[in-house]
């Protein structure tokens, strides 16, 4: 049939498969280059380069492949870079990279991936050649190193110049190294440089095409989904070899503008069929399909520097510096972001720890060694907070803040401090009424009561997976600490279901009743009297006499016991201050659920209690677990769902850093639902992580 591909074997040995309208057009081509060669030909007559515009256009119209090996190394400047150094310098980098180049084995694993099917390059004598150019450049520039995309330029390069290492070596350091033709950092950590060079091109597609741009961002379809091969491999992987080389005859004369210009042009020629598709996937497919059938070099060159109109170097500076001002400011919101997320792992990891420490100690005491004095004990961990933090809270840069602090806040302060003691001692108070399997069960609501009050305080609602998740949570937490039996007094439960409610509206109003934010250890020291005055009196009036008794025949055991506990107990009003403030009351309540299992665990391991860790405990323990995987998922969701906060208009930013198509097929069904910066970065790691 007429229409049928046709197999063509080009110059450099990359079997193509070409309609007969696309092998009619490389012939054109193929005599159009014997005729340019013949004016090449007559222009290095003299034994030199000619220079200025006679050069340029000699270069766009195309370099002659037996040239190429004397022409690129001069218009590139690789031939100057290579005099700055002694001779003997390639092989000296050869060498010290196959003995110290720590990328030594991601380049192992990228050579046989590397234009598999070229007979040269996929041969023994290929892929020596280009590991040693790879392992030269490594040691050459160790900052930068090596990453994926490399390895298909200096392919490229040692195709273009007879295989020649060297050769290749230079030109791949004049193309990418620091003050090389490509712009800087394109392929340094995180790809910074490509980032801006995506946001740039950007910027010229919304000038030159405004139509396709338009409907690019109707499909949140950004230039880095389309572009990043392009860039990040010069066309290398993207465009039939034979046209590539011709991009890269006028790049390496004139600069990275070629790569916008060949963009451009690319994107003009398919604008029909990219503005007709329906989603990312289908036009990243199209754009494809259109880069590799691109065979006539020769209108593809000419459309870039003829049919895409002006565009001077000073404009593209212009909108590069601009855009690598957007990209370090969305690095340094990235790092603080990650650096949050640290933070929080730790909060969270010591929450959990404090919380189960201070819990075992309590039992520990009030159990097992019989120091049965619960509002004694809790009125000394207020006390012991306020006394430890006061002479904290005399200096800078706590000093300055109180007198603002107490006066626009002390309602606020005050109300925690009640809902504090209220908590502590109400429940306290329960424990010498009711047993301490019967409070945890009662306790153990606490994330479905705290998600019930917000609905009715801060009239936020739970999405019906998330009360789900948490009433499975709960009734896991309660089989699990339920001993079989109701040991208590009706008031001891009434109690306790005062003292989860209190709970649950400290943590569900923290935010409204607080005007600001108060950090953690001022939270503490504000709210460590008022807690500790409500409670004396009930000391005083159900324990004081008791302990009076109690207290000389252990006198080293209670010092012990106070101060070991309330140590942990300063540790944890800190921790778990933050964590309020950090993750909502719910998400805090079903950590501490969490917590409580963990506590089951650590109590068979530890405390002897494995004989009593019944069926019935392992069940409400499988249950919460399942309940707080659910909840997990739950929250993941909603996280990944939520749209970013929105900037004030005359904040945001009209270009957020893009996103990235992979460098191998496999990946295009996820460029349109990956984040822009995760996704440029998933090619850097790539290149330098993979191997592990």
């Amino acid at each position: 049939m007429a229409s049928e591909a046709q197999p063509v074997v080009d110059t450099y040995g990359f079997a193509l498969a070409c309609t007969p309208e696309q092998a009619a057009a490389r012939q054109r081509c193929d005599e159009k280059q014997a005729r340019q060669a013949a004016k090449w030909a007559k222009a290095l007559a003299a034994g030199r380069l000619p220079t200025g515009d006679k050069l340029k256009k000699l270069c766009r119209k195309g370099v002659p492949p037996e040239l190429r090996p004397r022409v690129w190394p001069q218009v590139s400047g690789a031939a100057a870079w290579q005099a700055q150094h002694i001779a003997g310098y390639f092989e000296a980098m050869v060498a010290r990279g196959e003995a110290e180049s720590e990328f030594a084995r991601q380049i192992e694993l990228d050579l046989p991936r590397t234009f598999p099917a070229n007979a040269w390059v996929a041969g023994a004598a290929g892929q020596a050649a280009l590991r040693r150019v790879l392992l030269a450049f490594s040691a050459h520039a160790p900052s930068m190193g090596y990453c994926q995309g490399m390895n298909y330029l200096a392919a490229m390069a040692l195709l273009a110049l007879a295989c020649a290492e060297e050769g290749a070596f230079w030109v791949l350091a004049a193309m990418i190294d620091d003050g090389g033709i490509l712009y800087r950092n394109t392929y340094a950590h995180n790809l910074v440089g490509a980032h801006v060079e995506m946001r740039s091109l950007e910027e010229l597609v919304a000038a030159k095409l405004p139509r396709l741009h338009r409907r690019l961002a109707e499909l949140g379809c950004d230039m880095t989904i389309l572009a990043t091969d392009w860039f990040l491999c010069l066309y290398a992987t993207s465009v039939p070899c034979e046209t590539a080389l011709r991009v890269w005859d006028a790049l390496l004369n004139e600069g990275g503008k070629v790569l916008y210009r060949v963009a451009l042009a690319l994107l003009r020629a398919a604008e029909p069929d990219l503005a007709a598709q329906d989603n990312a996937g289908d036009v990243l497919r199209v754009a494809k399909a259109a880069a590799a059938a691109a065979h006539d070099r020769d209108a593809l060159l000419k459309a870039a520097f003829d049919g895409v109109g002006s565009m001077p170097m000073a404009r593209i500076r212009n909108f590069r510096a601009e855009q690598q001002q957007a990209v370090d400011a969305e690095m340094l919101r990235r790092a603080a972001r990650q650096q949050g997320a640290m933070i929080t792992c730790v909060v969270i990891v010591a929450y959990l720890g404090l919380n189960a420490g201070l819990n075992m100690t309590n039992k520990w005491a009030l159990g097992i060694y019989g120091f049965r004095f619960p509002l004694l004990l809790t009125s000394c961990h207020m006390a012991f907070s306020f006394l430890i933090l006061a002479p904290f809270m005399a200096y800078e840069p706590f000093r300055s803040k109180h007198r603002n602090t107490v006066r626009k806040q002390w309602r606020g302060l005050l109300m925690m401090g009640l809902f504090m003691a209220a908590n502590i001692s109400l429940n306290n108070l329960s424990l010498t009424l009711i047993s301490l399997s019967l409070n945890q069960v009662i306790r153990s609501s606490l994330p479905v009561v705290t998600a019930v009050l917000a609905v009715f305080i801060d009239n936020r609602y739970p999405s019906r997976s998330e009360f789900v998740s948490l009433t499975v949570l709960s009734a896991g937490v309660m089989l699990a600490v339920w001993e079989g039996t109701v040991a208590g007094s009706p008031s001891g439960i009434m109690l306790c279901i005062a003292a989860t409610l209190c709970n649950g509206a400290m943590m569900v109003t923290a935010g409204k009743i607080m005007s600001e934010k108060v950090d953690a250890l001022r939270l503490t020291f504000y709210t460590a009297p008022s807690s500790c005055a409500v409670l004396a009196p009930f000391f005083y009036g159900r324990e004081a006499g008791t302990f009076l008794e109690y207290l000389p025949a252990h006198m080293q055991g209670v010092a012990g016991i106070l101060i070991v506990s309330s140590c942990l107990a300063l540790a944890y009003n800190v921790v778990h201050a933050t964590m309020i403030h950090r993750l909502s009351a719910v998400t805090t309540t079903v950590l501490g659920e969490a917590k409580i299992v963990a506590l089951l665990v650590l109590s068979a391991l530890f405390l002897g209690e494995d004989r009593v860790f019944t069926l019935k405990m392992t069940v409400g323990c499988a249950l919460a677990l399942i309940g707080f995987g659910l909840y997990s998922a739950v929250r993941l969701r909603q996280s990944q769902a939520a749209p970013p906060p929105k900037r004030p208009a005359s904040e945001e930013d009209p270009n957020p850093l893009p996103k990235s198509s992979s460098l191998s097929a496999e990946m295009e069904p996820l460029v349109a639902k990956q984040s822009s910066l995760h996704q440029l970065e998933l090619k850097a790691a790539a290149g330098r992580t993979a191997a592990e």
